[in-house]
């Protein structure tokens, strides 16, 4: 096997609290898993915007997160994606 960068990136413990504290908000707020949240929003992600977001409301972060990949609030609509399934398979 080759080398590993397992364990040698470090992050703050500040910026490891409030990513958690992000990831857990949206998923409660917004009724999903977190591990949906986290494949929509990356923890690099999340780190590098840290130092920017950590100080301000949590619905901003959230529109601001969404406007950075592209996204809108649809995206937590069940329907909505099962929609987007539906119509890529062409059975819409």
């Amino acid at each position: 096997m080759g080398d590993s960068n397992y364990g040698k990136i470090k992050y703050s413990k500040n910026a490891l609290f409030w990513i958690g504290y992000m990831y857990r908000y949206i998923s409660y707020t917004r009724e999903h898993s977190t591990s949906f949240v986290m494949k929509l929003f990356s923890y690099k992600q999340m780190n590098e915007v840290y130092y920017v977001f950590h100080t301000q409301d949590s619905e901003w972060c959230i529109r601001s997160l969404l406007e950075m990949n592209h996204l809108d609030e649809k995206i937590f609509d069940k329907n909505y994606r099962l929609k987007q399934v539906i119509k890529a398979k062409g059975d819409y």
